[in-house]
């Protein structure tokens, strides 16, 4: 069935199946871990495979759960992978991988699953354990990473750049690329968001943010179409090895523990963000009605706010990511947070903006 007006193919969709994690992470952008966050009751693993079935009629080609820690809930979590898996979609298990027991991996394995990614900050122990604040620690995270890919499954990194982690990024994407040997390290800076924004300095200043990027494009070199991140075009040339990872954030929605609708996982801090529930509403409903999400499909590069609408980049790299804008400026058409950080410190490229 087609889907209806200005609305595009829903492409993807995200599962956070629970707001809890068993880390207490210092950047969480959803400070996650607080079992008194939930909100009514949580979307069971049927209705989760009754919303892949009811996307993949709207053009579904990928899911992702995520969380919290959607290893808290193995049940829902396989069977998502499972529904994907048997309508031929893509699946990723975003998780920290702490709770990946032998059991655990054999059954993502057998459900199909696409790709494990693994969110590792770091290749020394102790700053690991100051970073994630949970009970495992870096050595067994790495052994169940061997035991994923001992069962089949392709893994991946995801690593969360800090101010105090910065000088070290060389020597963590050559850990997780040659001795754990996943297949691409998801290389991003911290951004301002939830824990972040509290306590010690973690976001990366315009300076190192341009360093990271420099440094981003040695790795790439060394370690082709392995290395990738969402640094935007400003700090990263697309013509380089570094594989540029974009948000298509019009089609994209996220599905919250209640059951509640978003543009990804905005509305995990921000409740007014919420485009509908599928408890009352069908996905169909959501997907081709929302006013926010129209707005989104029919912006123009020059409706993006700040450095962005004036950026001749943006039709192709927009404001890198919504979620971000709007816990930052409370617009999902705000500009790129680090690309509005270069411009005020003077560092972004005068020739990419429009006079």
């Amino acid at each position: 069935m087609p889907v209806a007006g200005s609305a595009p193919n829903l492409s993807s969709l995200f599962f956070h199946v629970t707001n809890d994690c068993n880390q207490q992470c210092i950047h969480c952008w959803v400070d996650a871990g607080h079992a008194a966050r939930r909100t009514g009751s949580l979307l069971s693993a049927d209705e989760c495979a009754t919303l892949v079935r009811q996307a993949y009629e709207l053009g579904l080609q990928s899911v992702k759960v995520t969380g919290g820690e959607p290893l808290l809930r193995p049940d829902v979590t396989v069977r998502i992978v499972e529904e994907a898996s048997r309508l031929g979609l893509f699946s990723t298990v975003e998780t920290n991988a702490t709770l990946l027991t032998e059991e655990m991996a054999r059954r993502l394995a057998e459900a199909g699953l696409s790709e494990l990614c693994v969110s590792l900050d770091t290749h020394r122990p102790e700053v690991y354990a100051h970073i994630r604040r949970g009970r495992v620690g870096l050595e067994q995270v790495a052994a169940n990473i061997a035991r994923a890919m001992r069962h089949g499954l392709r893994v991946t990194t995801l690593t969360a750049v800090f101010a105090t982690t910065i000088e070290d990024i060389e020597e963590t994407c050559t850990y997780v690329l040659e001795t754990l040997a996943v297949s691409t390290a998801r290389i991003s800076p911290c951004v301002p968001m939830g824990r972040a924004r509290t306590g010690e300095r973690l976001a990366l200043s315009s300076s190192e943010l341009k360093v990271l990027a420099e440094r981003l494009v040695r790795l790439a070199e060394r370690y082709p179409r392995r290395v990738a991140t969402i640094l935007p075009w400003s700090l990263v040339n697309p013509a380089t090895a570094v594989v540029q990872i974009r948000c298509r954030f019009t089609e994209i929605l996220g599905v919250m523990p209640s059951g509640d609708v978003s543009v990804c996982g905005i509305v995990l801090g921000h409740p007014e963000a919420v485009l509908g529930n599928i408890r009352r509403n069908t996905l169909r409903e959501i997907w081709v009605d929302s006013p926010a999400l129209e707005r989104l499909r029919t912006a123009t590069a020059r409706d993006f706010q700040g450095v962005c609408g004036r950026c001749v980049l943006a039709a192709h790299c927009a404001n890198v990511c919504p979620a971000m804008s709007y816990e930052i400026y409370g617009n999902l058409l705000g500009p790129c947070p680090m690309c509005e950080q270069l411009l005020r410190d003077g560092l972004f490229p005068e020739e990419l903006l429009v006079r």
